[in-house]
């Protein structure tokens, strides 16, 4: 699944928060982005310089760890 990073230089826990986002199928027809999460802090200060500086050409891949939790 692909994940969307959004910056949100503006938030007032974090100067370096890293929203995540998925695109979810709504309907049958449509899709829309629903927030999921953010990286954790230590991550999101690296990230967040890699989009600050408008990213590269060259393709990523990152590790990813997700703690699913019965809410």
């Amino acid at each position: 699944m692909q994940l969307i990073l959004k910056r949100e230089p503006q938030n007032p826990y974090d100067k370096n928060a890293v929203a995540v986002w998925i695109l979810a199928r709504a309907f049958i027809f449509f899709t829309s982005e629903v927030q999921i999460g953010y990286l954790n802090a230590e991550v999101a200060e690296e990230i967040a310089r890699y989009i600050d500086k408008g990213g590269s050409d060259e393709k990523r891949t990152l590790g990813v760890n997700i703690l699913l939790t019965k809410g």
